[in-house]
């Protein structure tokens, strides 16, 4: 099953949820939507967009909202999970480097209102599993029901193949975490933290020559070296510092075009469609 948008392999553990969903007695009569509210509550509300991979809908059903570009600093390696419902937080995979054609990635909680991407789990499992604890604490916190234990919670570990911790102090209510989201690094590649919490993962002779840490962050720097990085074939480099100038001014299109640039010169069409899609929306 591919991603409607996105075009990557969606996860197992998410196949089987939806292939869980599609044998429920009520499925004839439930949109996705309902059915996954009903039954995978705990999973938190989960996009429209990726909904539209369900087995039950046809091509000419799907609509793509892209919701999360509404929100100017969403970074364009994320495709939603879900959804808090509350300042625009949301979960999300980390497509950090598609060229590599993984089978899972790891996934994030992404506020847009705060800080950059925070590690919500490295693989599907890990992440959904979180989303489960952080759902219990909330719950807990506002006297509800404990849901350890229920037919539901059970249903979830047995399809994700893990069962969380639920007391799992890295996790807060609302599943945030304050743990960096640091991918596997290939043989070859290298990765750069970022102002975004995604940073940049690509070959390593396409960083070019700068050591990114102790640069001072001057906007005229970043610019001018950026610029100097891509006119050399060193488009990984060039993205680093964009995603700088994107934290400082991030209302400035100029920038994200920059960056639809650097996605292209790197063969990342979906990091590329994402960044055109967020320039279409303002």
């Amino acid at each position: 099953m591919r991603h409607p948008i996105d075009g990557f392999q969606v996860p197992a553990p998410i196949v089987r949820l939806f292939e869980h969903l599609a044998a429920n007695e009520e499925a004839e009569y439930l949109e996705a939507w309902e059915l996954q509210l009903r039954y995978a509550a705990l999973l938190y509300d989960f996009s429209s967009d990726l909904l539209a991979a369900h087995p039950w809908v046809t091509p000419s059903e799907q609509r793509m909202s892209c919701m999360e570009l509404d929100y100017l600093t969403t970074p364009f390696e994320l495709s939603p999970v879900s959804w808090n419902g509350g300042d625009g937080l949301h979960y999300s995979w980390v497509v950090h480097a598609p060229e590599l054609d993984l089978t899972d990635f790891p996934m994030v909680s992404f506020a847009p209102m705060e800080d950059g991407a925070v590690w919500l789990g490295d693989d599907t499992a890990e992440g959904l599993g979180h989303l489960m604890v952080g759902k219990r604490k909330g719950r807990l916190a506002f006297g509800q029901n404990d849901p350890l234990g229920t037919d539901e919670w059970e249903t979830l570990v047995t399809i994700l193949g893990q069962r969380p911790d639920p007391d799992d102090a890295r996790i807060t209510a609302g599943a945030r975490s304050k743990v960096s989201c640091v991918p596997p690094v290939p043989a070859g590649y290298r990765f750069e933290h970022g102002p975004d919490g995604v940073g940049v993962l690509a070959p390593a002779h396409l960083f070019g020559d700068l050591d990114f840490e102790p640069m001072p962050g001057e906007p005229a720097l970043f610019d001018r070296e950026a610029g100097r990085l891509a006119a050399e074939g060193m488009h990984a480099g060039a993205l680093v510092l964009q995603k700088h100038l994107r934290s400082w001014e991030p209302e400035d299109v100029s920038i994200v075009e920059r960056m639809r640039q650097s996605y292209v010169a790197l063969g990342r069409p979906m990091h590329a469609s994402r960044a055109a899609k967020w320039i279409e929306k303002r």
